[in-house]
């Protein structure tokens, strides 16, 4: 069990993206060095267009290449794990992102005020509102004991 300055770490969300999902960042990662490289290429073109408009357009070109190639590179590239956390003094459950370079950045809480059950069970994590179920997460690993037990009391549900 891990424990950061939110609480307890519950574990990082299971990979959702399959099949289609690998194929598209594969495609990203295509499509924005086939990009890049073609900005370059642009400059390979006969040296009868050299006058100072077309340098204009070439160089305008050229950055908006490599502009989007970037972009669709990096897309298709990132590797973040996304996370969820307790933070049982604050009364949260935080959803992260942590990127590659170690950081986790917050992208969503709920507060227990708000909800009428927390369900934690193996590796499913199952959040219910007033209005009906609000999150339901399949967790890479088991989410800890020490982790369960808690939510049970805050919630004042049994432990089978």
């Amino acid at each position: 069990m891990d424990i950061t300055n939110h609480g307890m770490v519950l574990g990082s969300v299971a990979e959702r993206a399959g099949r289609a999902g690998v194929l598209l960042r594969g495609l990203f990662v295509f499509v924005g060095v086939v990009l890049c490289l073609s900005a370059f290429g642009l400059w390979l073109v006969p040296a009868r267009l050299s006058g100072p408009d077309a340098i204009t357009i070439r160089a305008a070109l050229t950055c908006l290449f490599v502009g989007i190639g970037f972009l669709l590179f990096h897309m298709g590239r990132r590797d973040s794990l996304e996370e969820l956390a307790i933070d049982f003094n604050a009364g949260r459950l935080l959803h992260m992102e942590r990127g590659a370079d170690g950081i986790a950045r917050l992208r969503g809480s709920l507060d227990f005020a708000d909800l009428e059950s927390l369900d934690a069970n193996g590796n499913r994590l199952i959040a219910r509102a007033h209005g009906g179920e609000v999150l339901h997460v399949a967790l890479a690993g088991n989410i800890p004991e020490a982790a369960c037990d808690r939510i049970a009391d805050c919630f004042g549900a049994a432990r089978a």
